[in-house]
């Protein structure tokens, strides 16, 4: 008996053949014998995948939930939030218009308080039919009348532009 080292070596080799056509010297038994030494990595990996990963997937939270729940977990005291807004001045219509190759944005503004606004300046956002931004265009008003609605036209450089966003009014 060989250490086993030479036992291994023999095992995996053969014996020796003295056939000069014979690819290997392994005769089937050794060579099922490596491809199962070969192949039991791969089998004790799947088995572990297996026997770990349950049988049904667990129930995702979400589906259960209602969309107010959802709203109140992602934002904790959204409905407690206030949101401080300037209603002194509000832009009632704001659109684009094509004519010819010309693209222009109108709209109209009024001043909501019983006094005359001056230096009122609103920012328009302009966008593409895919929703792309493709600039900001800003409007300036000198003075509002108390109670009264102003009117707006605008030049766009954009020939694409589709909508428009007000995106805020700024007053003094």
């Amino acid at each position: 008996m060989g250490t086993f080292r030479e036992r291994f070596d023999r095992l995996l080799a053969g014996r020796p053949s003295d056939d000069p056509l014979q690819v290997s010297n392994r005769s089937a038994g050794q060579r099922a014998g490596l491809a199962f030494l070969i192949g039991l990595p791969f089998l004790l990996v799947i088995a572990v995948i297996v026997l770990v990963m349950p049988g049904k997937p667990p129930t995702v939270e979400h589906d259960v939930l209602s969309s107010e729940q959802i709203a109140e977990r992602m934002l904790p005291g959204i409905d407690k939030m206030k949101v401080e807004t300037n209603r002194d001045v509000e832009v009632t219509e704001a659109h684009v218009e094509k004519t010819g190759a010309a693209v222009a944005i109108a709209g109209s503004v009024r001043n909501n308080t019983n006094h005359a606004i001056s230096g009122v300046e609103i920012n328009l956002q302009v966008a593409d039919e895919d929703g792309s931004i493709l600039g900001i265009l800003s409007q300036r008003f000198e003075k509002l009348a108390p109670a009264s609605t102003a009117k707006f036209r605008t030049a766009v450089p954009y020939k694409t532009a589709y909508i428009v966003i007000v995106r805020d009014v700024k007053t003094p």
